[in-house]
Formats: structure tokens, sequence, C-alpha cells
């Protein structure tokens, strides 16, 4: 390093308090006297005055470099002489042994940049600008988490309709609405079918359905009941119908039994003979998400691959052990990947504002930030150590000694002439020095008399009545000075060059002194930053012990080489003195004294002991380099098998030498001295900052951090402390400076996820406004860092600085989200299906089989034994009752629930039963007992639906039959289904529709239900107007709707209805019915079967029970065939169907419905219709003549 004025004021600072109290030369600041400027005043403040600006420093040294720190020194003289008087020098030795050549490096930089235009949203609210952060923040803000949750757990077009219903007008309604209707298209929008239809079409087994059209009349009754016969014979022709009509073969109504379902379909159970004694029975399987093998495996697929663009969304409804199996999966498969190196952000110390990042292996991060800490924490008391005590201390203060006694000598001087000065025999001078002010010194020329000070009022009081006047005498006094404060002047000067001498050698020596010591403190973190060894091997001990031998050998050969009475010796320094006795140097002033003292001969000069002192050193100094080279190729040999530097390693040792001659440098700042500290300079530790970015000190393979809050400070991070606000000295307000250690790099979960996995829910990333930040970051492959964080992104100040995460050290995103939240994202966000196309959707439920139910059976066991005894253990009959729960759950009768979080509450809940009744196991009363305790928990509603029906304020007919009126089912409240009473009036048709709803003129419909009025249309026009136009219209009802209709399930309902209408039929009323259905009369699957079911049994029951009445087998439902395998219905259900009091048909077509309801051939209900059409056409070709 070159020269350095800042370095040579620091060091004026570090001993200007020694020095100003033995010279009074220097003031605050190490501020010393400039050429002297005479002014005379009166009295004692002052006769004359020298004032002293301002000076600059004392002098400039040479700042030593600082050398491999791994240093070894030759031999050399003691500490005490580290001082050597230039004219003592007679050569230059050897240079200290070499070390390892440092390996060069280009420091990596996370460089700063303005926040980017993109990145700044107008307001914090900006990150709407996604439309599925403004659906989900709207939809929050609307309807809270419950509606957030209809959103999330949304399986239909129909559903996310309804959620779209509850917004108010604006982007977040017309953009669900989109999505909604997107759904509603034949390929739902790319979605899976079973998750977002209300189910597809039946396969109709055409043998199964009744005869499609009636027998015509014929023969000769026929032939008479539409001959052209003369008007008063007309009655004629009516008998013959009648007759032709009574003649007409009939087809038989189908055996409609066998549409009837038994109690075994409408219920699952269990068979005990596969069920074990006790839970803790059940045989243990290997870890695993049961029944979703399909999911796993693309799971351990996205996990595994390890390519750009192959991210994870892994989807699925709540509670099916999404988390569980990414959990599980993951301990599996990051462990087998490499571990990757940790990330440490520090100061880059030639350009603070972008901080320099390095790649150290994992667990060096932490040592290495607590090892430069630690540097900076101790480098202050060790250099105070070292500068106060010990050799140095003692040579200080013999220096400064010498120089006050020098000093006081001259001052000594200067006064015994001012005392000799008389004037008028009485008055005298006495010469000082005092401050004038901060940065000023005068030289004071005091008035005495009798030897004693006086003030200025005295002046006038001693010279009354002398024989002169006092002008006389000031001025003789005035010209007696003139010579004292201009000799002062130049002693001032001489004591200036002096003490600036001596400045200038400590400081020389406290700056090698430093090097040597923060050297050796950083010389562990240099260890650790390289990769060596720790040099505590055999091979090291005895290379030390020979070092040792070579320089003891060595230095004997120098104590022997003597020139006459002196010696040659090597300083520390590389300089080539004389010695007389242990510790003299000698130099030319101590050469004459010891040619006076008789040592050396009265004839000899220096010049001839300096020649003869060289010719000795010569074969010496070629020794000792030849040792110093020998020293070095042992120890390179030691270490030639060593492998070479890793570019990450040198860039960490290349800032770490950095970091060395910055402490160096700047030492005289980390010394604690008396001096005024200038606010601006901040703390001298501040100089350097230190920051972990990634540890990876206990991961074994890729990380995996969940987190949990993805907000934007957890997820990414922030950048602090690039500015800092300061107090100034009279100054009301704090003043803003830049941090001389530049800012402080925190992460975040993104970050620290570098190299290995990030699982985050779609939904809360959605909801923190984080998830187009994190998109970018993915897409870039570069970890930003904001300053400020949030704030800084919200009001667009501050610098970004990125952090590469690529290729190996790539994050790994795995979301985990429901399958509405997957569908949303990727239909409105065009990049991600790019991004993600590693994606695993988990079933809802998964087959009843032999393995899954041992599945199911490990599970319950694995629950109870780590349930921390929370849980009790299960009988075989309440393993069979949570078994048919999970059923119930599953919606179906040959499905189980893959929802798992659902059916561990149900355990706790039995198990809080048991104990209730003083029981160690669960029992099947206990399990049922948690589940009806569940309905009546949720059954306030119910019970306030039962009353309405039961007390007739909502008014449905379950006895009896009627043309034109039956019940269709609906759920209320996702969990209960309620009748309701449709009617239908026919009549001529006035207008376009065959359809006239009466709800749909109100505009209280849905999309869905104006379908499947589309769909009812269809089909009677294929069933009734392939040739001929239909004359007749059909007026329908939902009888006390008043809250909105919509879905499509009540389309074979109303297709009932209409057909009662038209040909009179009259319909069960004890039958309600539900079930969607195409144009062509085939039946489809419809959704909550199960509850319309029961909601409508209960009802039923509630209705009977306060007339007096039970079932006897005229109530029941209909439903779709395919509806069957999700039937999972209450045991009192089941033995009321098994008994034949209630029933419950599956159909296929709305023909074998007919028959069912209306007690009569399908073809003949058809045929009764086109005769109401006949008849209409008649009389208005009648009333056409």
């Amino acid at each position: 390093m070159g020269k350095s004025s800042s370095l040579a004021a620091a060091a004026n600072k570090l001993l200007s308090t020694a020095l100003a109290a033995a010279l009074l030369l220097t003031g605050p600041g190490g501020i010393a006297f400039a050429a002297p400027i005479a002014r005379v005043n009166i009295g004692q403040t002052a006769l004359g005055t020298v004032i002293a600006p301002a000076a600059t420093a004392l002098g400039q040294s040479q700042a030593a470099t600082v050398g491999s720190m791994q240093m070894t020194f030759s031999p050399g003289l003691s500490a005490s002489t580290l001082i050597v008087a230039q004219e003592a020098v007679i050569g230059s030795a050897a240079k200290a042994t070499p070390s390892a050549q440092r390996p060069t490096a280009v420091l990596p930089t996370a460089s700063a940049a303005p926040i980017q235009a993109e990145a700044l949203p107008a307001g914090l609210s900006a990150v709407d600008r996604h439309p599925v952060i403004g659906i989900v923040n709207e939809i929050q803000r609307v309807g809270g988490q419950k509606l957030l949750n209809e959103f999330t757990g949304a399986r239909s077009a129909q559903d996310l309709g309804a959620v779209a219903a509850a917004l108010p007008a604006g982007a977040a309604k017309s953009n669900l609405t989109a999505f909604a209707q997107r759904l509603a298209l034949p390929d739902g929008g790319g979605a899976r079918l079973s998750e977002v239809f209300d189910g597809g079409a039946a396969k109709t087994d055409r043998s199964a359905l009744p005869a499609q059209e009636a027998a015509k009349t014929s023969g000769f009754y026929h032939w008479l009941a539409t001959a052209r016969l003369p008007r008063p014979i007309a009655g004629l022709r009516r008998w013959a119908a009648a007759k032709a009509e009574a003649a007409r073969p009939k087809v038989e109504k189908m055996d409609t039994e066998r549409f009837r379902l038994k109690g075994s379909d409408v219920r699952w159970s269990p068979n005990p003979n596969y069920l074990p004694k006790k839970a803790t029975e059940a045989k243990l399987r290997k870890k695993g998400v049961v029944g979703q093998d399909a999911a796993l495996d693309a799971m351990r697929f996205g996990m595994e691959l390890w390519e750009k663009g192959y991210n994870l969304i892994v989807s699925g409804p709540d509670g099916t052990g999404r988390e569980t199996a990414v959990r599980q999966l993951l301990s599996e498969i990051a462990p087998k990947r490499a571990t990757p190196n940790d990330l440490v952000a520090v100061t880059h110390l030639d350009n603070p504002e972008n901080p320099v990042v390095l790649e150290m292996a994992p667990g060096e991060g932490r040592e290495f930030k607590a090892g430069v800490e630690a540097v900076l924490e101790n480098v202050g008391g060790s250099l105070e150590k070292v500068f106060s005590t010990g050799q140095y201390a003692q040579m200080k203060k013999k220096l400064l000694g010498s120089l006050q006694a020098a000093v006081a000598d001259r001052q000594k001087a200067i006064e015994r002439k001012a005392a000799k000065v008389k004037i008028k025999g009485e008055w005298g001078l006495r010469i000082s020095v005092r401050q004038m002010s901060e940065n000023q010194f005068g030289i004071m020329a005091e008035v005495t008399y009798q030897g004693e000070p006086l003030k200025a009022e005295e002046i006038d009081e001693k010279i009354e009545g002398k024989p002169y006047s006092k002008e006389d005498l000031m001025a003789e006094l005035k010209a007696a000075s003139k010579p004292l404060i201009e000799e002062y002047g130049k002693i001032m000067k001489v004591n200036m060059e002096e003490q600036a001498k001596v400045t200038a050698k400590l400081q020389q020596v406290e700056v090698q002194l430093a090097g040597q010591v923060i050297s050796q403190l950083a010389g562990p973190v240099y260890q650790l930053a390289s990769g060596a060894p720790s040099h505590e091997d055999q091979a090291h001990h005895d290379w030390r012990a020979r070092q040792q031998a070579y320089w003891a050998e060595f230095e004997a050969k120098v104590a022997a080489a003597e020139i006459g009475p002196l010696r040659i010796a090597f300083t520390q320094q590389g300089q080539i003195v004389m010695v007389y006795g242990e510790k003299t140097i000698v130099t030319p002033k101590v050469f004459e004294e010891l040619k006076a003292k008789g040592v050396i001969g009265a004839g000899e000069t220096f010049e001839s002991f300096v020649q003869r002192a060289l010719a000795v050193a010569k074969p010496l100094l070629a020794e000792q380099e030849a040792i110093a080279e020998k020293i070095s190729a042992e120890h390179a040999k030691i270490h030639e098998n060593d492998p070479p530097l890793s570019e990450s390693r040198k860039q960490a040792v290349a800032w770490l030498e950095t970091f060395v001659e910055h402490l160096v440098k700047n030492y005289p700042a980390f010394v604690s001295n008396d001096s005024p500290k200038n606010p601006m300079a901040g703390d001298p530790q501040d100089s350097v900052k230190v920051s972990l970015l990634t540890d990876n000190a206990n991961t074994q393979g890729a990380p995996v951090v969940f987190e949990k809050s993805p907000n934007f400070s957890n997820l990414f991070g922030e950048a602090e402390g690039g500015s800092q606000m300061v107090i100034m000295p009279g100054l009301a307000m704090p003043v803003k400076r830049k941090s001389p250690g530049g800012p402080v790099l925190k992460s975040g979960s993104f970050l620290k996820a570098r190299g290995g996995y990030l699982v985050l829910d779609l939904l809360e990333t959605l909801r923190e406004g984080t998830y187009p930040f994190l998109m970018r970051m993915v897409r870039s492959g570069q970890a930003t860092i904001t300053e400020g964080g949030v704030q800084g992104i919200a009001t667009g100040q501050g610098e970004q600085y990125k952090v590469d995460v690529k290729g190996e050290n790539m994050v790994k995103i795995v979301f985990i989200a429901s399958p509405m939240m997957h569908m949303m994202v990727e239909h409105n966000d065009e990049d991600f299906s790019g991004l993600f196309r590693a994606a695993a959707e988990f079933e809802r439920s998964f087959k009843i089989a032999k393995e899954t139910i041992q599945a199911f059976l490990s599970f319950l066991h694995t629950q109870i034994q780590y349930s921390g005894g929370k849980l009790l253990d299960m009988s075989q009959s309440a393993i069979a009752g949570v078994l048919e729960e999970s059923a119930k759950m599953a919606g179906s009768n040959r499905k189980l629930t893959a929802q798992f979080g659902a059916v561990n509450s149900l355990l706790l809940e039995a198990s809080h039963y048991a104990r209730k009744a003083s029981r160690d196991i669960v029992e099947a009363e206990d399990v049922r007992q948690a589940v009806d305790a569940r309905s009546a928990r949720r059954g306030s509603s119910r019970k306030h639906m039962l009353d309405l029906f039961g007390e007739g304020t909502f008014h449905v007919d379950i006895e009896g039959e009627v043309q034109g009126q039956n019940n269709g089912l609906a759920v209320v409240g996702h969990d209960f289904g309620v009748p309701s009473r449709i009617t239908y009036e026919a009549g001529v048709r006035t207008g376009g529709r065959l359809i006239v709803s009466t709800d749909q003129d109100a505009h209280s419909t849905g999309s869905s239900f104006d379908k499947s009025v589309g769909v009812i249309q269809g089909f009677l026009k294929r069933t009734f107007g392939s040739r001929q136009a239909i004359p007749a219209e059909v007026s329908i009802e939902f009888a006390q709707q008043y809250g909105g209709i919509d879905g499509d399930s009540a389309t074979q309902t109303m297709t009932y209805g209409v057909l009662s209408a038209y040909s009179g039929a009259k319909i069960k009323q004890g039958i309600a019915m539900t079930g969607s259905m195409d144009q062509k009369g085939n039946v489809q699957v419809i959704g909550g079967v199960n509850e319309k079911i029961t909601g409508f049994y209960d009802v039923v029951v509630d209705m009977l029970r306060r007339q007096g009445k039970e079932l006897n087998g005229e109530q029941g439902v209909l439903i779709p065939e395919m509806n069957v395998a999700d039937l999972m219905l209450r045991p009192d259900i089941k033995q009321a169907v098994d008994e034949g009091k209630f029933k419950i048909w599956a159909i296929s077509h709305v023909s074998q419905g007919v028959e069912i309801l209306m007690d009569k051939p399908y073809s003949e209900v058809i045929r009764d219709a086109n005769k109401y059409f006949a008849q209409i056409r008649s009389e208005a070709a009648k009333a056409g003549k």
C-alpha cells in the first residue's frame, strides 16, 4: 500500500493526548502550530501573542503491505529495536520467508440496481393486477373465510357461479363468472370432468327401456271411426272409436321392481372377519398416503427431475394428505441430492453499495461469519493490548520521555532568559502558551512586578508615583519581549519537527504491529476459507521443528559474526546493522563515543567497519535466503497433493485479503482514544457487514423449506442498513448518511431454499400478494432482495440486489393447492403451465379393496400410536363404524374418503365420548355418538326446515296422486336436502317457447337451470315434434322459491311434470326425484344424492309423525342409476329400504321413471299427450274455419 495522509492523521490522533500533555503543542484532533503571527495586547492577558491556526498532518508514512497470514520471519533483533536510526542501517537482509502465491479471483457481487418499473405497483394493492389475486382478495373481503372456503372447495362450474353471485359487480365478479362459464363448456376448460361437472351421461341399457310408442288402433272399428260419415251419424263414429281403442293391444307396464334398490345397495358395511379385534393390532405398512399411488408417482417425478420448468403443483381437497405426502417424499428424495454451498454476503470494501456474495462449503458459512465478526470485535482490544503493554509500550514511553525531556529543557532555557529581563529594576516578563480557541494557541508574554504577574488594572496602581510613564514602560517591555517571542517560536518549530519524527517512527511500527496482529486474528478465518488443513498433523509438527532448528543454527552463526568488538545483526524489518553488546545499535555518533571510550581504535572509521560488516554479512545473507527457500520448499512438499483451490475459495480468500488490508489501513479507528469522534464516520465495526444468506450446516442433501406465511419479508427477505440516521452536534434533526459498510442482505425462504425445495400454499401466496414476484424470480433464476422490503416495492425507492439461483442451485417450487385454485391460476396465468410442468392431483377418495382397507387400518394404528395418548384404541365394532363414516364422507358405498384430517377429527371426538363413559377403548356407540353430535351441532337449520314443512309453512304433498305436480330435491346449506313442490299447467301454445318458466321470467334462475329448460324443449321436440310443431306449452313454477334457482339436477323432474301436464297422467306425490338429463331422455348423474335422499326421508318421517302416521311404502326417491355407487345412507334409512317402507329407484332413462311415477306404460303416456295435441289442432282447425 502507498502513502496515506488519512492513516497519518489517524495515528496523530492516537498520540495527541500524550504529546499534548508533554509538549503543550497540540490541541484536540492532533492540531499543531504553524508559523507564529505576533500581536500585542495590554496586561496579563497578552503582551505578545502567537496565533497558531490548524495545521496539516504531522507527517505521512508508508503503510505496511499485508503479506501471507502464514508468514514466517527470519531471525532478527527483539521488538525493542524495531525502530532503528536510518544512519545505523548499513544494508538490507533477505525478505521474509515466501509463502504460497495468493490466488486471484474476481469477487462476485450482488450488484445494486434501482427497483424495476414493472415491479412497481401503484400502491401496495397493485398486486391485484393478477386476476386470481384480485378474485381471492375480493372473495375474502365480501364473504370472509367462509366464502373463501367455498371458492377453494368448489367442485363444479355451478359452485363457482354461486360464489361469483355473492360478489358485487366488478372485475373479480366478471373474471370468476367467465371462468365458471369456461368450465361449463364441453371440455371443461381443459379440466378433469370428474372434478368440475355435476356428472356425465349414463350409458342406457336399451333392453331395460319400456316401449317408446303405443300400438295403434286397426280393424273394422278403426275404419268406421275414421270414415267420412254424414253428420247425423257422427255419434256412430265416436262409438266405433271407443270400440277400436278397446280392441287396441296394450303394452304391459314394465316390472319397475327391477329398478328398486336393496338395503345393501344404499349403505356399505365392512366384513368384520377382515377387521382386527383392536386397531393397534392392525399391521403397520410402510410410510405413504393411502390410495394416492398415481399422485405419489407424479410427485416423485416432479421432485426428482431437476430441470427448469419442472416445478411441482400438488392439488387435492384439504385433508387428503397432500402436505404429509410432500414431507414424506421430500424426506426420502432431498437427502439424495448434493447439499448446496452456503452463501455469505459481505461488504465490498472497494464498493460498499454492491455487497460481495461468497459461496462456501456447507456449514462453513456460519463459521466464516462468526470468524469475521470475532476479528472485528477483538481487533481493537488486541491492538490496544499490543500498543499499551510489553516492549513496544516501553519503547514508546522511552521515546516520549526523551522527547518531553528535550522539550522541558528548551522550555526552561527560554524561561531563564525571560527571568533575566529586568526593566526599571522591578518589571519583568513571563513566557507561556495558552489556547485561544478550539484550533488556535498563543504564546503569551505576561507582565510581572517583582516576579509576580499582574492584572491589567494593577499596572496603573504599581506605576503610580514612579519616575517614568506607563507608555515608556510598555515600550521597553515590548522591545524586550520581541526576541523572546521569536526565539520561543523557533523552539516550538523544533519541538514540532521532533514530534513529527517520533510520530512517524511510532506510526511505522504500529502499522507493522497492526499487520501482524490482524493477520494473526484472521488466520483461522483464512484457513477456513481456503480449505487448508489444520496444520496440526505430524508432517507439520516435524516441519516446524526443522524450521526452528534451521534458524537456531543460523542465529548461532550470526551471533558469532564479529567485526572486532562489534557484531552484525538482522532486524525484523530486513535491515543489517552493527551492534555493540546486547542491543546497542551502532550509529556514527555511537561509533565515535565507543572510540572515545577506547573500545574501538582511534584510527578506525565508521565507513571501514561498515565495509567489513557487509563482507561478513554477505555469505550469511545467502545462507539466510537458502534456508528460507528450503523451508518454503518443504512446506510446499507437504501440500503438493492438495487439490487446487476452487473458484469460490479463491473468491473467499481474495475478499479476506481486502478485509485484512482494510483493517490495517484503518487500524487507528479501532483503537480507543479520547479524541472527539466525527459522527459521520460512525462505528468502525460498521464498515464491514457480514450476513449469512443460506446456512446448510445441518442440512443433509437438498434444503427443504416450508413457508407457512409467505409474505414479502418472509419469502424474499430485505436489504437493511444501506443508509443510517445520525445526530450531528448543533443540529436538531438527524442527518442521513450512507452506511460505510453498505447494506446488510437478509435472505427469505426463497433464497434459503437455493439448491432445494420451497413448499408453499398457493392460496396463501396469492392472498399475500407475493405470487407475481415469486413467478418473476422463478422465470429469471434470480433471487431478488429489495431495500426496504415491501415498503421499497411500494414506494419504488431503494435498490434491488440479485443472487443467481440457477442450474443445480435453482429453487424448485412445490405448490399445495385445491383443484379449483390450480385450474384458476392455470387459466389466468399463461406462464404457469410452462413453469409447473409437473402436477399431481390427490383424489378425494379411493376404492374399497383388501389392500386399501389394510392401509386404512394401518393409518388408524399409526394415529393412535403417535397421538401421545390423545386417541384411545378402538374395538372391532368401532373400527367398522369409522370405516362406514369414512365411506359416508366419500359420498360412496364403493370408496373411502382420502381426507384423513376429517377422519382424525372423528377419532378424537370418539375418544372423548369413550372417556366420558369411563372406557379405555372406543366402542361403536362412541363413534355413533360423535357422528350424531356433529349432526346436532350443524342441525339448527335442519330442525328449522323440518318445522317449516311439518307445520305447513312450506307445502308439499307426500301422499296421493296429482296431475301436473311433483317434488324435486335440492340441497340447502351443503348438507341438508329438502323437497320443492313444482307445478305444471299445459295450454295452447301462444309463443315460441314450449316451456314457460315463471322463475325465468322473474329473472331468478341461473345459467345451468336455463340450460336444463332448453334440454327439456329438445326432448319434447324429439318425442313429439319431429313432423309437426307441438301446439301446446307448459307453464312451470317452483312453489315458494324466493332465493333463486340454478343447477340442472331438476331436469328429469321437470320432464315428468311436463309429460303429466300434457297427458293427464297423475304423479305419485310420495316419490321425490332428482337427476340431470340429456335431450334423448338419458338420465345423468347429479351431486348431493345422499343429502337429498336423507333430507326428503327426514321431512317425510317428520310430517307423517305429526299426523300420527308412519312410512307405508308410498314414499321414496327416484335417482340416476349412475349415482348408486355414491349412496352411503344412514343405518335407519337402510333399514327402511330393506323393509320396503321407503323405496329408492335407480333409473337410466326418463321412460323408466314415467312408469314408476305414473303407474302406466310410458308409451301410453306419450299416446295420451299426442291425443291432447291432436285435440288442440282439431279445435284450432275448427276455429280456423
